[in-house]
């Protein structure tokens, strides 16, 4: 009886482990098309106009933060929660990021070793654990 207990609890703790392993699987595509619209709008923002780096960097982040959280809410974490609950939810942890973000953009640019454009970039990378951890334990619950 016990080795059969044994036996079951281990094939729990795969199937648990291989669910989540897809979980952050998908998380991370989305993530990385999120920080590649991010990316690309900043680039764009900056490159082709005149537009100050912290203005750019937030309708960057807007746009990304859409398309994050739909495809976070829908594939990702199949959430049935209220979609209202879970967007405001959602939006406080990426506005934490976002702030986080913008921490790290204003050291970078005080110390004046990458250009404007380099620091968005390089800031936009900082942030996926704590928006991983926060979003599957809180926001899409």
């Amino acid at each position: 009886m016990r080795l059969v207990t044994r036996m079951n609890e281990r094939g729990l703790a795969v199937r648990t482990a291989a669910e989540e392993l897809l979980i952050v699987s998908r998380f991370s595509l989305i993530g990385v098309a999120a920080a590649g619209i991010h990316i690309g709008i900043v680039w764009i923002l900056i490159s082709e106009s005149n537009i100050n780096v912290f203005i750019a960097n937030f309708v960057a982040f807007l746009v990304a933060f859409g398309f994050s959280f739909i495809g976070q809410y829908f594939w990702t974490f199949r959430s049935t929660s209220d979609l209202r609950r879970t967007l405001i939810r959602f939006f406080l942890v990426a506005l934490g990021a976002f702030l986080t973000n913008n921490l790290i953009l204003v050291a970078l640019l005080n110390v004046e070793l990458l250009s404007d454009l380099l620091a968005a970039v390089f800031a936009v990378f900082v942030i996926p654990l704590i928006t991983y951890l926060a979003g599957r334990f809180w926001a899409f619950r």
